[in-house]
């Protein structure tokens, strides 16, 4: 990989599996385009559900076998987004609504967008 193109991957990293290339998501590991057909799904770390249902993904793909890595690729998200609700409980939301913990609807504490 040309030395400009790695810098563009980490400018575009989505998490250490996923990066964006224009408008194509790749897979980090052996740089696969995800097919426009095939649904992604994101979660953010705001949202008050997700450590749930990642910890949920984690249990299932432990019960179906995957890798290590695969493991400890999913937990360490966990720890990242545990740390974020820790470091930032005021952007903390339930998914599907505008109001944030100590800020107005819509918009974080201090009335920035």
């Amino acid at each position: 990989m040309s030395q400009g193109k790695s810098f563009q991957r980490e400018q575009n990293q989505i998490d250490p599996k996923f990066w964006i290339d224009g408008r194509q998501q790749i897979i980090t590991r052996h740089n696969e385009v995800v097919p426009r057909d095939e649904p992604l799904f994101l979660l953010r770390a705001r949202d008050e559900n997700a450590v749930t249902a990642l910890a949920a993904y984690r249990e299932r793909c432990a019960a179906a076998g995957c890798s290590f890595e695969q493991l400890e690729g999913i937990q360490e998200r966990i720890r990242e987004f545990i740390q974020f609700r820790e470091t930032h409980p005021e952007r903390m939301k339930e998914p599907g609504s505008s109001y944030r913990r100590g800020g107005l609807p819509g918009k974080p504490p201090g009335g920035a967008a």
